[in-house]
């Protein structure tokens, strides 16, 4: 509105205006309430009130950074690894905006989203996340607005704030853990980043199943390439130049094995699978029958 005056007085108003904080009415009145009932307030700290917070806080971070790993969590992790992104930002108010987020495509990775993810974070956690679709785009984000699960995914298992697509790994933790911890990671990375596919060509005498991942993250290819190679056949591939890696499990009994250890959560894999491919008897199209166990603390 200044604009709209003569050069003359906004020269006046300019050299007489003040600059306040966002939250300087809230500030001034907190202390003008502190100077009333000092006594009250500081009786209050000193009892009840106190004692709360400091149960929630420890109660809280247990829960995130002490708790014992569970192959659920894991899931979580590996979806993450796979699509997802850790992020602290200024926000309007300058204060630090924690996001943890997940993006998938909008009708594939809908029913992923918007039901199996938030599902096991809201029994982990008791965090309900937001989700945005990307009409343009046609993507969809899973946000998790929550400054622990930030922490416990930086300080906890050692992941790097931002841009993680080159330099991404499996924690130490999960590592160290046992086998159904990283097949329960891998899930969730390939449930995110995977693709599942069957050759159709008439030289196969019924559709060829292949599990595929493509990556980018050197560090990350290594890990599953030496993890997966104890249990499946492997196609690896290194293209210089996209500068990116492939890992591939083929074949049926392949595959088989693969569902029997590992498996999917994500419908869009498992739509695939079940109108494509057979499974013998035994062998269900869902996720691991690898009982949802925990790791004992150290």
């Amino acid at each position: 509105m200044i604009h709209l005056l003569s050069i003359e007085k906004q020269t006046y108003f300019k050299a007489n205006i003040i600059s306040r904080p966002w939250n300087w009415g809230a500030i001034k009145g907190g202390k003008a309430c502190f100077e009333k009932h000092k006594d009250e307030i500081i009786g209050g700290l000193r009892t009840g009130f106190n004692e709360k917070f400091l149960k929630s806080e420890r109660e809280q971070w247990y829960r995130f950074m002490e708790n014992p790993l569970s192959t659920e969590l894991c899931e979580f992790i590996g979806a993450v690894i796979g699509d997802g992104c850790i992020t602290a930002s200024a926000g309007k108010r300058t204060r630090p905006l924690y996001c943890v987020n997940i993006t998938g495509d909008a009708k594939l990775d809908k029913n992923y989203l918007t039901n199996t993810l938030p599902a096991i974070i809201e029994r982990l956690f008791n965090i309900t996340p937001c989700i945005y679709f990307r009409k343009k785009k046609r993507a969809m984000t899973l946000n998790f607005h929550s400054k622990m699960l930030f922490k416990m995914f930086t300080n906890r298992f050692n992941f790097v704030s931002g841009n993680k697509t080159f330099s991404v790994t499996i924690p130490d933790e999960i590592l160290l853990a046992g086998s159904e911890f990283i097949f329960a990671t891998t899930r969730g990375i390939f449930d995110t980043d995977g693709c599942v596919f069957f050759d159709l060509r008439k030289k196969y005498k019924k559709p060829y199943p292949r599990i595929t991942l493509n990556i980018v993250s050197q560090p990350l290819f290594i890990q599953l390439k030496d993890f997966l190679s104890k249990y499946f056949s492997l196609y690896t591939q290194h293209n210089v130049k996209r500068n990116s890696y492939y890992v591939e499990v083929y074949g049926h009994k392949q595959f088989e094995k693969w569902m029997r250890l590992i498996g999917f959560s994500n419908q869009r894999h498992l739509s695939r699978i079940r109108g494509n491919y057979e499974l013998r008897p035994g062998v269900e199209p869902g996720t691991s029958s690898l009982p949802m166990t925990r790791s004992e603390p150290n």
